[in-house]
């Protein structure tokens, strides 16, 4: 309708509606007092408004989506919908249309999703309680998966009703909140399989977070995994049927003026007979100064498959020497926070540590900030996985790899076993001390090896050059050697271009250019000739059977495939047949590629 309309003086009220308004609109209007219409207008306003919404949503029932597929079809789409805290995604996909909404009040798996999202009921609201009620009332009879922080007691009545339908259940709470917690506990959850229990960091004082949430068991049949925030002293009648046991450090004032001992603790494990993971984590606990009896104690766990220990002020060696552990058992011990040395973590008695006395394949990792990994293994089984930090700087650290190394020596040389070594990032060639490499020397002459994968430079002065050395005695180092493979990383080394940056502003000449890097084929022939005269130069050895050199990732790692393979393709073919003709009387299979970053030998 043009403006115009309204500024003609011969129009009326209403003249410049009449083409948009029915006859009978037009009709009622003549003859409706003034004062009666505006009351009349929103009557009607309101009716047109209610066919608008009607007749949009059969206009929804016609889009391709709701008219060509099930409803069965979209309510399992609703199931797999995002219902993140952060997205709010499920509520949004209640106002899209009203066959949607229908559908999703008919989907209890949706209700179950949106359960899911941890609730802050800390000053809970009648209105998110009743919203609780509603989520509780729509997700019907299917189990229940549920995080709260704080359990105020309306809370505890709107899942009462519904307490034999929890599954999960994860609560962070104060110590009143907890015995209100226990008695709810007490009444029975029939299904409930994992429980994890936080202590709030603002409730200053308490103890009841060290004792087992139930003593009579009966009432949680299916509960196989407890999580706490706190290190027990009894686990009551839940310890015979728990398959999985995750204890953290809790920051509370009490529980850092009272730290939990060591022999609560084992106390608390004699009775888990059936326990298959033990975590503990930021842990803190205190050796009791009691009789030798007492201390040599030590604790049975027969099924456990898995034990991670993770930072925390934490007696490991005490721990370790105190419980008994299955020879399929896997360790993980990583003491960033802890103790440096490798030996201090481990029981006095390694030869009833199956991890270290029955291992056959070591692997270390080390990098130039002193962090060193180690994993053992046994077949294809890890059984120790143990991290430790070095003392920080980078001076430091160089020391720290040759004290690693000469541990590893240590630990496992007598007992004969290891005949697979990876050794991933010893340090850069030009940083190797003589130290270092006094430290891998003896390390690879006390190892009866048959398989080596090591990351190499230059092939000059790296563990490559080891062992083409020969020994005083005669012969080289691991005479025995069947397989060899060689990371190559040449392309790491160019030191020179990180500190010439920072400094020629001060300096009186300006800097000189960083020497040209040599990379591809010219240093990896460079290479691959070191490598030729290692294994030709080798004294009374077995032959090799096989031989790999793997250009590690960080030599091509910006490179697009394209050009990986334009560049990398044939140099690699060119040095493996080159190294074929050379070595081929030597060596049974000889290989080079692209590392895969694959650890198995």
């Amino acid at each position: 309708m043009s403006y115009g309309a309204y500024l003609s003086e011969e129009s009326s009220m209403f003249s410049a509606l009449n083409g948009q308004l029915s006859t009978e609109d037009r009709a009622a209007m003549d003859v409706i007092p003034v004062t009666d219409l505006p009351g009349w207008m929103a009557t009607r306003i309101e009716d047109y408004r209610s066919r608008i919404r009607a007749l949009m949503s059969a206009q929804n029932a016609l889009v391709p989506i709701n008219h060509n597929l099930p409803p069965e079809v979209l309510m399992e789409i609703f199931i797999h919908v995002n219902t993140s805290t952060s997205s709010r995604v499920w509520f949004r996909v209640l106002h899209v249309c009203r066959l949607w909404r229908s559908l999703i009040f008919r989907t209890p798996a949706f209700w179950v999703a949106v359960l899911r999202i941890k609730k802050d009921l800390v000053g809970v609201t009648e209105g998110s309680v009743a919203r609780l009620n509603l989520f509780l009332a729509l997700s019907r009879t299917l189990p229940l998966d549920l995080s709260f922080k704080g359990l105020p007691h309306s809370v505890s009545q709107a899942l009462a009703p519904h307490i034999n339908r929890i599954s999960t259940l994860t609560l962070k709470l104060k110590g009143k909140e907890y015995k209100s917690f226990t008695r709810l506990l007490g009444s029975g959850m029939a299904r409930l399989e994992q429980l994890c229990i936080t202590h709030r960091d603002d409730d200053k004082h308490t103890t009841e977070f060290h004792r087992a949430p139930v003593k009579d068991a009966s009432h949680l049949p299916r509960l196989r995994s407890l999580t706490l925030r706190c290190v027990l002293t009894s686990l009551g009648g839940l310890a015979g049927q728990l398959r999985h046991l995750k204890l953290s450090d809790c920051y509370c004032t009490y529980c850092h003026i009272n730290p939990a001992s060591l022999q609560g603790f084992l106390k608390a494990l004699e009775g888990c007979s059936s326990l298959e993971v033990l975590v503990l984590e930021d842990t803190s606990m205190v050796v009791d100064n009691q009789p030798p009896v007492i201390h040599d104690h030590v604790v049975a766990l027969p099924t456990l498959r898995k034990l991670q220990i993770c930072r925390g002020k934490l007696p490991v060696a005490a721990l370790l020497s105190r419980v008994s552990l299955p020879k399929t058992c896997t360790v993980n011990i990583d003491t960033r926070l802890g103790a440096h040395h490798l030996r201090d973590t481990l029981p006095r008695d390694l030869h009833g540590f199956f991890p270290v006395s029955q291992a056959d394949r070591l692997l270390f990792e080390y990098d130039p900030m002193g962090c060193g990994t180690l994993k053992s293994y046994t077949g294809e089984s890890m059984l120790v996985r143990r991290s430790a930090t070095g003392s920080p700087g980078y001076s430091v650290a160089k020391l720290g790899f040759a004290s690693f190394v000469a541990e590893l020596r240590d630990l496992f040389s007598p007992f004969n076993n290891v005949t697979a070594l990876i050794l991933r990032t010893p340090p850069a060639l030009q940083n190797a001390t003589d130290e270092d490499r006094a430290a891998l020397r003896a390390l690879l002459g006390a190892l009866p090896l048959a398989h080596l994968d090591a990351t190499a430079y230059n092939g000059t002065n790296d563990v490559l050059s080891l062992l083409g050395e020969t020994l005083p005695a005669g012969g080289s180092l691991c005479p025995s050697l069947e397989g060899l493979t060689l990371r190559w990383r040449f392309s790491v080394l160019n030191e020179y271009r990180k500190s010439c940056t920072h400094s020629w502003l001060y300096a009186r000449e300006p800097p000189k250019p960083p020497a040209p890097l040599r990379t591809g084929s010219e240093a990896l022939g460079t290479f691959c000739d070191a490598v030729a005269n290692v294994v030709e130069g080798r004294e009374n050895v077995s032959p090799l059977k096989m031989l790999r050199v793997a250009v590690h990732p960080a030599v091509y790692l910006r490179q697009s495939t394209t050009e990986l393979k334009e560049k990398w393709d044939g140099p690699t073919k060119q040095e493996r047949e080159r190294l074929q003709l050379q070595l081929g009387h030597l060596v049974r299979s000889i290989t080079v590629e692209y590392d895969r970053g694959d650890d198995s030998i």
